[in-house]
């Protein structure tokens, strides 16, 4: 109803006065809504046509999901970075990592989550219609149980059961399509198994190696650093309150405004401070009395 020209008030309706920004944002985020679906019908569709059609929907899908892995990844690597190659490095092979990982859990999940937005799509659907049920939710502590006999996965299994008798069809209905398709239907099929592998504890972490010489220079210049920002701008002008940030280009501006996550992030700060010698135990006292007297007034 907020795409339409006039949009439900209590009283009627009246004129919809949003910006078209704001309309392509509901847009797009129905769009999201529709992209798990889109895909899986997309794969699904090419399954049953011609061979070349199978195989070029399947590097579309696969480009849809490593696209922005790649992209991330170069604009990593095209960044000015202020800190030494070596940690640039580390810290960029990491990402690549992460964003790897990612990716492949989108692909196996990507059933599933085609599965639940239908469902939600239509749940919410014939709610609006029937106008019932409409405050009935889920919990996250409920969705996110995966116990043996969860409704999660319960759901699980009933796609990997998908996934079987599928494959098994395409093997009878057109066997040259199936090499495109056994690489996703093994990896929805694999869902309730990650989804078991995810949901255990982590292990406990093992002590720590003797830190280098050179690595220690580098987290402490690197903390030095930080601890400046609060330094520098933790002032009475402020307040003695961390300001949000400060952008450096196209021009030095402080952002007049704090948070309660910025506030305990910076009395955090003051602690390890005082830990690593950057601040004596009387300047130490004077910031946190300073930063408590502004926080009790407000």
């Amino acid at each position: 109803p907020w795409l339409l020209p006039r949009v439900p008030t209590v009283a009627g309706t009246r004129k919809n006065d949003l910006r078209l920004h704001d309309v392509w944002k509901i847009l797009d985020n129905l769009r999201r809504s529709l992209l798990a679906p889109g895909l899986v019908l997309l794969l699904a569709s090419s399954w049953l046509l011609h061979l070349r059609v199978a195989a070029a929907v399947a590097a579309v899908v696969l480009g849809v999901l490593t696209v922005p892995t790649l992209s991330r990844l170069l604009l990593d690597m095209v960044r000015e970075s202020t800190q030494p190659s070596r940690s640039f490095l580390g810290s960029l092979g990491g990402d690549l990592r992460h964003n790897a990982q990612q990716a492949l859990l989108t692909l196996i999940f990507t059933l599933d989550q085609a599965w639940m937005s239908v469902d939600a799509i239509a749940r919410t659907l014939y709610r609006l219609v029937a106008r019932r049920q409409l405050l009935e939710w889920t919990t996250m502590h409920q969705s996110a149980q995966l116990g043996h006999g969860s409704r999660v996965q319960r759901r699980l299994w009933v796609g990997s059961a998908a996934c079987l008798a599928a494959a098994i069809a395409l093997a009878v209905y057109d066997l040259r399509t199936l090499p495109f398709a056994l690489p996703f239907l093994l990896a929805w099929a694999s869902a309730p198994l990650v989804a078991r592998w995810l949901a255990e504890p982590a292990a406990v972490p093992q002590p720590l190696a003797r830190i280098s010489a050179a690595d220690q220079r580098l987290l402490r210049r690197t903390a030095r650093k930080t601890w400046r920002f609060f330094e520098t701008f933790v002032t009475e002008r402020e307040h003695f309150l961390p300001p949000d940030n400060y952008q450096e280009d196209p021009r030095g501006e402080v952002a007049q405004r704090t948070s309660p996550t910025n506030i305990g992030l910076y009395l955090l700060s003051v602690v390890s401070a005082r830990e690593l010698g950057f601040l004596g135990l009387r300047q130490s006292i004077e910031r946190v009395a300073a930063s408590d007297a502004t926080t009790l007034i407000l």
